[in-house]
């Protein structure tokens, strides 16, 4: 658990280390003898920024290493998720769009943020995803090993929901689809890289 200095305004050290069950590391400076700025990035089989600010994103994308994240980050070998969460107009900004873009050729995967209530009475895209769609991208990437994500890069396009095939001008051929099924898909392909 590598909380950043803002997330601990809104939760403390003592309530991450019990909701997680392991100790709370904040500074690259602490124990250096085992150099924790180092040695987390290298130790971990999957690393999950939840929620990902703009902030982060950009200093992310720009390879900036000014607390102990963005430190593990530069030193991760293994798959990086990022989960964002921040108002409407900060994410749809050109900025955040090409960090996005950046984390995403190098072979992070960022998660789409959820559409829904923000903070105060504010309504939109931005809203950090829900816990079990980021559960079920992080399950399938350990799934897979490590292997390069096959479909960075790539554009995919899922159709999902019921169909409807004109058999004649008054009827046709249908099915009631719940969308289960293509949903399953679209986080498969963000699991496999298409973020």
């Amino acid at each position: 658990m590598v909380p950043t200095e803002a997330s601990l305004h809104f939760v403390g050290a003592a309530t991450w280390s019990a909701l997680s069950g392991h100790p709370v590391s904040t500074q690259v400076w602490n124990d250096v003898h085992q150099v924790p700025h180092v040695r987390t990035g290298q130790a971990a089989d999957l690393v999950v920024v939840a929620p990902a600010t703009a902030d982060l994103l950009a200093r992310a994308a720009h390879g900036l290493a000014d607390d102990l994240l963005t430190n593990t980050l530069l030193t991760a070998r293994c798959p990086v998720v990022f989960a964002p969460a921040m108002h409407t107009e900060m994410w749809e900004h050109p900025a955040t769009q090409e960090n996005v873009a950046t984390l995403r050729r190098r072979g992070a995967v960022v998660i789409e943020p959820a559409v829904g209530r923000l903070t105060g009475a504010d309504t939109g895209k931005g809203r950090l995803p829900d816990p079990g769609e980021i559960f079920e991208v992080c399950r399938r990437i350990l799934a897979r090993g490590t292997a390069a994500p096959d479909l960075a890069g790539r554009h995919v396009v899922i159709s999902a929901g019921g169909t409807r095939e004109p058999l004649d001008p008054v009827r046709y051929l249908g099915n009631r689809s719940s969308g289960k099924q293509g949903y399953a898909l679209a986080r498969t392909a963000v699991a496999r890289g298409r973020g």
